[in-house]
This record gives C-alpha cells, structure tokens and sequence, in this order.
C-alpha cells in the first residue's frame, strides 16, 4: 500500500490526498474480497499489518518532540516549521482514522473488519494523542507563564497611572492582560485554524477552562493591594473578559456551562474586591465564588502577618499552583488551616511578650486578630463540617 505521492515536494507528512488513496485501496479490496469470507479474512489481515506499519514505522519520525508555541521571531508572526508539521500529522491521522471508523459501520462486513482493524485504530489514536497532547501542554504551559506575570505588577500603588497600557480597544491594563490577549489571537490564526479535527472545539475549551481558573487563582493570590491596586485589578479583569470573550466566539466556543459558570466566577470576583469585610460572611454576597478562592481572597485581605501558604513556606506564585493541581481540595483546605493556627500561633506569642507582667490580661486572648481571622476559621469550620455530612 503506497502511502506517498512521490511527485509531491512539499512536507513529508502524507496528505488528505494521500490518505485518501489508502482508504479506497482498502475500500476496494474489501469489495473485492465481500463474497469469500476465507478471502476477505485474509485482506483484512494484509490491511490491518499495512496499517500498523504505517502509524508505528513511517509516521513516529515524521513527529517533532520539540513543539515551539510561540512565533519563530520577536519581528515573525508564523508558527515554527517543527509545529506546522505536527499539525499535518495530527489532520492525517485524524482523517484516517475517522474514514476507518465510517467504513467500519457503514460496511456489511463490519465484525470482521473491526476485528482486525480494532488494533491498528488503537495505535492510529495512540499516535494521534502523542502529538495533541504535548502541543496543548506546551499551549497551556506558555499561558499560564504569562499569567504568572500578574505577580510581577505592583498592586499596592498610590497612582492609577502606574505601569499601564493602553489595549487595542482603548482601555488601561496591565502588561500581561495585553500579552495574552495577543497571544490568544496568535494561537488561534497559527495553530487552531490550521487543526482540521472535530474534537479541535474539545481541546480550545480544556484551554479556556484553564485559563479561567489559573487566572482568577492568580489573581486571588495578590498581596498586598492599595484602593488603587484594587482599581488596577478590576480594570485587568475587565479587559480580560473583553479577550476572552471575544477568543471564544471566534473559536466558535459557546459561554455556556463550565465556562458560563467560571466567567461568572470572574465577574463576582471583581465586585467582591470593593465589598467591605463585614458583608463577606454572608453568603448572598460571595455567590459564584468558591470557597477556595474566598478563603485565598481573605488572607489577601489581612494584614502582612496573616500569611498565604506560599508566603508562610517561601514559595513561588508557580510551586502553590503546581502543589493546589497536584493535591486534593480537602488537602488545600487543611493547609490554609494550618496557616491560619501558626497565625494565632505567632499572635499569642507576640501578645504574652507585650503584656509581660501585667495583670488582667490574657495571654490567649483574640483580641489582637484581625478581621479577616474570625471569618476564615468560619468558612474552614463550615467546609469541614459539610465535608463530614458528605
């Protein structure tokens, strides 16, 4: 089974063309062979080993380890030649193994053909997976870099003219807001308008998912932040919805369900940075907000000596997150726990220092714990509470 057209110059990775020229060979030698059951067994065998041969053999090589996600230049706007050619071999195996499956149910011999071909299909959507997956990895990756870049914006300004910048649609925002709203739009010309895949739709949404969680993680991790930096954030958020928005519907990706729940998740965050603290024990107020990322919220919140756990242990914005991904939600919430007891730890013992020798006081007592203290033990006792009915 030829699966080149040697009179073809350009990438080496087969075409449409190509792999409709092996389908209807298959297709014609089942046709050939649909009144031999003996026969048609044995054709089935040659096209399930030619099959294998081409998705084990002649396709790896043609398979770049190294994805580039990003221009080949600062002054280029084209997607990297390594990338390109992933793609093409992401839109041949997915054509071929589409056709296959089509073939398959729409053939009267379609027990002996699926039995034959059913190993050959696993290795075609095995191969198919090894090339998504490191491209959307590499995506996802390079995304959430320039979200981390929130950290390096100064959120506890006194001037609303700090460091902003001006987007293409006439609002202020911060660097990495305008970086990613371009990016967005440069994966979307080089990368997803060239994947030729039905489940293409599938892969953009796990990015939006993500980008909306890692976002609004991020940005509940800010500390400390001024009246102004709360302005500057909200203003970031604002134009962020703009981008997003306007990624999903030229993606063709509906604001619906988990996005639609995550979006509001975004806009409710934005409001909750004005709400005053008393107001955030009620829970008509922090609606569409997680509890994860109000408790995170109210740390951000309280003064210095109440600290984040990233704060506490001398970790990165980057080494929480990868640590929050990696463990369980009731993990997360007995590690604000604890951050939360070395807190009234560290107040207490400070306290018995003041008092020293006087008299009427205690040296246990709140008194001396911030706001944001009290309404955090509630949320952590309610959490565990729930999660013990459960």
């Amino acid at each position: 089974m030829k699966a080149f057209n040697e009179r073809y110059q350009g990438s080496p990775v087969p075409t449409r063309d190509d792999i409709n020229r092996i389908l209807n060979t298959i297709s014609s030698e089942i046709d050939l062979s649909r009144f031999d059951d003996h026969l048609l067994q044995q054709i089935s065998q040659n096209i399930s080993r030619s099959l294998t041969t081409f998705t084990t053999i002649k396709c790896p090589p043609l398979v770049h380890a190294d994805v580039p996600v990003v221009p080949i230049t600062a002054t280029s706007s084209f997607c990297p030649s390594a990338t390109t050619q992933n793609i093409e071999m992401i839109n041949a195996l997915w054509w071929l193994q589409e056709n296959l499956w089509k073939m398959i149910e729409e053939g009267s011999t379609d027990e002996v053909l699926r039995n034959e071909l059913q190993l050959p299909l696993e290795e075609i959507y095995k191969l198919l997976c090894s090339v998504v997956e490191p491209l959307m990895f590499n995506i996802t990756k390079h995304i959430e870099g320039i979200l981390l870049k929130i950290h390096k914006e100064d959120f506890n300004i006194n001037s609303q003219s700090n460091n902003r910048m001006v987007s293409s649609e006439g609002g202020q925002c911060s660097s990495y807001v305008l970086e990613l709203g371009n990016y967005l739009k440069w994966i979307k010309r080089e990368i997803f308008n060239r994947i030729k895949c039905t489940e293409n739709k599938e892969w953009i949404h796990s990015i939006a998912i993500r980008i909306l969680d890692y976002f609004t993680r991020q940005m509940s991790l800010l500390k400390p932040m001024s009246e102004q930096g709360q302005l500057k954030l909200a203003s970031d958020i604002t134009t962020m919805e703009y981008y997003l928005n306007q990624w999903f519907t030229d993606c063709g990706i509906k604001n619906e369900n988990d996005i639609f729940i995550k979006t509001q998740t975004i806009k409710a965050y934005k409001s909750l940075l004005f709400k005053p603290i008393e107001l955030l024990s009620d829970p008509y107020q922090t609606a569409h907000i997680p509890t994860t990322l109000l408790l995170h919220h109210l740390f951000g919140r309280a003064p210095p000596e109440l600290m984040l756990p990233h704060e506490r242990f001398g970790w990165t914005g980057e080494h929480y997150s990868e640590w929050i991904d990696s463990h369980t939600e009731e993990e997360l919430m007995e590690l604000l726990s604890k951050c939360l007891e070395a807190y009234a730890e560290d107040q207490n013992r400070n306290c018995k220092k003041g008092e020293g020798e006087e008299k009427g006081q205690s040296s246990s007592s709140s008194s001396s714990f911030c706001e944001e203290y009290k309404l955090i033990s509630q949320l952590l006792s309610k959490y565990k509470t729930d999660n013990n009915k459960s």
